[in-house]
């Protein structure tokens, strides 16, 4: 029983890994992630904002987008 207890977390690990290397800011601690925050909230304007969001987060759906600014918004408030 323990040996497959053990299997499983295992096999748990490299999952986590895929998923973590699928997005861009998932490995950024609080200090830079604040610091996006306020670089997006202080854009000039909308398209410089989009512009942003665009490089910082390519590979998400506008709803993970969406998901990760109201995150960052309560972690940096």
């Amino acid at each position: 029983m323990m040996g497959a207890g053990m299997a499983a977390s295992q096999a748990g690990c490299p999952m986590m890994g895929d998923s973590k290397a699928a997005g861009g800011m998932q490995h950024m601690d609080k200090e830079s992630m604040c610091a996006m925050y306020r670089s997006l909230r202080d854009a000039p304007n909308e398209q410089a904002r989009q512009a942003m969001m665009d490089r910082n987060m390519q590979g998400m759906s506008p709803g993970m987008r969406q998901h990760r600014m109201d995150m960052m918004r309560q972690e940096c408030q």
